[in-house]
């Protein structure tokens, strides 16, 4: 079980107003995550090492905000009406209104939750 669902790293000396992030290049899964496809296939959706590039900025007076899970589990920066509605047990529970990517449910950089891997086809299994 993860313990936090994001870090941040508070700049050392004298802060800037800038803040980093690195919303998407953790390499742990949640122990709810249902792959159906390979660790090796799913990093082919992901955004490595952008933390281990950021990971100075707070020596040199920038936050960082470090999200802990991969963008293959959920994409952090994606709008709530870009959820791919087919990967949802029941209703979505508000007013739902698409932002038009979420319905094409794969690693294209536009969906919040990738249902299918242009490598591997579908990742997740069924419940």
């Amino acid at each position: 079980m993860m313990e936090a669902v994001f870090t941040v790293q508070r700049p050392i000396g004298l802060a800037s107003a800038l803040v980093l992030d690195s919303p998407h290049s953790r390499k742990t899964f949640p122990d709810d995550f249902g792959a159906a496809v390979t660790i090796a296939q799913l990093r082919t959706a992901e955004d490595l090492f952008v933390n281990e590039l950021w990971s100075r900025a707070p020596d040199h007076g920038a936050a960082l905000l470090e999200a802990q899970f991969p963008r293959s589990y959920i994409d952090p920066i994606r709008g709530a009406g870009e959820i791919d509605l087919e990967l949802l047990e029941g209703a979505w529970p508000d007013h739902y209104q698409s932002g038009g990517k979420g319905r094409l449910g794969k690693a294209s950089n536009l969906s919040a939750c990738f249902r299918r891997l242009s490598s591997a086809g579908t990742a997740f299994r069924s419940s």
